[in-house]
């Protein structure tokens, strides 16, 4: 299964679960996982790293929930030429 546009995962403190990132890759859908720096170790264990996309820091830390995750996520679709992105 091919989607239309991009699907990212934003997945923080769930390298062991991935209850998301299974799914897709049973169903065959193509995404990334959106990981922080510091967690992104533990993900390479058992993510392939052309999957995941780390961001420029520790979002977690400014106190904002997933918004400031949710927007670097749109600007980097945009910046792939994608006029839509799927955000799970």
């Amino acid at each position: 299964m091919n989607p239309r546009y991009p699907v990212y995962i934003i997945s923080k403190g769930r390298h062991e679960s991935r209850h998301t990132s299974r799914s897709l890759d049973n169903m065959k859908m193509p995404y990334r996982i959106v990981v922080e720096p510091s967690e992104y170790p533990l993900y390479r264990e058992v993510i392939p790293s052309e999957q995941i996309l780390v961001t420029p820091k520790n979002f977690s830390e400014l106190g904002c929930g997933s918004i400031p995750v949710r927007n670097w996520v749109w600007e980097h679709a945009k910046e792939e030429g994608s006029e839509r992105h799927w955000l799970l």
